[in-house]
């Protein structure tokens, strides 16, 4: 589960209202997909990959504010963990409470915000909700 580290290091940057959030690591299809909903959603306004001077692979991500420092990204809630994990059936996705954030899925097309899964009638694992 590759992503909890990646939330929760932005959650935590955005608390600290740090500009910026830089990740070691890999680079993989379903990172970059995660990363791209993320940026699709408005919670961040760009990420980039560098290797650094020791060939180190980082992920640079960089957080969106409002005005007068206002976060845009005020929680991110993990559903799925490790110890249990939760799955939304295609007909289940109707019935999320979508009011002010977004919800994560994985399904078997790729990852997924809300919208898009009900768009596309395809049900998958819940990873997280933002708002």
């Amino acid at each position: 589960m590759f992503y909890v580290n990646l939330l929760t290091k932005i959650k935590n940057s955005s608390n600290n209202k740090l500009k910026t959030v830089e990740i070691q690591g890999f680079a993989s299809k379903k990172l970059h997909n995660l990363l791209l909903i993320l940026y699709k959603e408005g919670y961040i306004s760009k990420f980039c990959y560098k290797l650094d001077k020791n060939d180190n692979f980082k992920i640079l991500i960089f957080l969106k504010y409002y005005k007068q420092n206002k976060k845009t990204l005020t929680n991110i809630k993990q559903i799925s963990k490790s110890n249990r994990s939760y799955y939304c059936s295609s007909k289940m996705i109707w019935k999320l409470k979508n009011n002010f954030g977004t919800y994560i899925l994985s399904t078997p097309i790729g990852f997924l915000n809300d919208v898009e899964a009900r768009q596309l009638n395809v049900g998958g694992k819940l990873i997280c909700a933002i708002y």
